[in-house]
This record gives C-alpha cells, structure tokens and sequence, in this order.
C-alpha cells in the first residue's frame, strides 16, 4: 500500500474546506436553508415571508456597540433598507465591531412598530446614523437561528430612510405585527383580528 506524504494529505484537506469552514465566524445553530431570498424582495413583499424562516445574505450596516445585542443587515448593492437582526432572548450576541462585514443570516422574519425613543437609542449605537427618527418607524427584523461573519470588511452604504407608520390600527388581513412592538415578545394577534389602538403604556415608560 503506497502512503502519500503528509504534505499532500493537508493540501487536500484543504482543498475541501469551504471559505466559511476557513474564513467565517459562525454563530449559533447549523444552517438549513438552501437558498437565500434577496433582502429586497423581503423589503417589497413582505407579507409572503411573515414568521416564516428566510436566509439573507448582506453587508453588517450597523451594530449596537455596547454589548453586539443587534446587527442590522442591508443588501450589498446598498438599496432599500435594511434588516435588523438579534437571537431570541439574546442567547447569542454580535462582535461589537463587526459592521462592514459580510454576513449570512438564517431566521424567523417578521416586522415590528417601534417609537421614536427606541429607535433613538439604536440611533446611538450606530443605526442609521443622521436620518431622521420618526414618531413611530415600522423595521423589518430577523430572530436569528444561524448567523455566519465573514473575514473581510466591505464598503458600507449610506443608510436609508426610516419608514413611518401609525399605529391607530392594525389589520392582520393585510399585514402582521406583534400586538406590543415595544418589547421583545411575541405577542402574535391572529390573522384577520386588528387592535384598534397601540399600546400606550410602554409608549409612555420608554419617553
């Protein structure tokens, strides 16, 4: 039986190492889509995906940078908006200074209301620096189950615009949103039911 040299060995077991088995920082459980969808086409039609698991790939626009609880994802030809992303109950946490990077996500989509105070204090971490924060901004979010950095840091685009809402109804035949958007519950109505005010109590504790 002929026994290759160590040398060849490695060198083919490096051949078979994928760039994220060499290069990618991965966080959480293993991948099990296959195909990404396009953030944009989240950003569009997003009533086709809400809580459903969607895979994204993009640029890391911004981090909170005290403690990595969130990264907000934007498509790397920088249109549209973008997606912010955080692991349920925060299991898992973010490099605080991992904005540029490339990044792949996996997790549940799904939109959320939030005011102007919340918002304001993302703003502070990095969030959409300069853009104007309004009353209520309606962002689309990921609760990650896999997230893989990449290596090398890319051209951040400039941040889009905050989309406004109202939150005097809700109407789950057209869209869904937790019942509370102010904190990390998912409190799901069920489709067809609406509310006809937002909650005002946590509005009111978080000015």
């Amino acid at each position: 039986m002929r026994l290759l040299p160590i040398a060849i060995i490695i060198s083919l077991i490096e051949m078979t190492l994928t760039p994220a088995d060499a290069q990618w920082k991965h966080i959480g459980k293993e991948f099990s889509l296959k195909e990404t969808t396009p953030i944009n086409e989240l950003i569009d039609h997003p009533e086709k995906y809400y809580n459903k698991d969607v895979m994204i790939e993009g640029i890391i626009a911004s981090a909170c940078t005290n403690e990595g609880c969130f990264i907000e994802v934007v498509s790397k030809d920088g249109k549209g908006e973008g997606v912010l992303v955080n692991f349920p109950e925060l299991i898992h946490k973010f490099p605080t200074d991992c904005v540029g990077y490339e990044v792949v996500v996996e997790g549940m989509f799904y939109q959320k209301i939030y005011p102007h105070s919340r918002v304001s204090h993302w703003q502070g971490h990095s969030f959409r620096k300069g853009i104007k924060i309004p009353e209520f901004s309606l962002i689309k979010r990921i609760h990650a189950k896999a997230v893989s950095l990449g290596e090398k840091k890319l051209t951040v685009p400039k941040p889009g615009e905050i989309v406004p809402t109202s939150v005097s109804r809700i109407d789950l035949d057209k869209m869904e949103f937790e019942t509370d958007g102010f904190g990390g519950g998912k409190k799901l109505l069920a489709p067809g039911d609406s509310v006809d005010e937002h909650s005002t109590v946590l509005y009111l504790r978080l000015k």
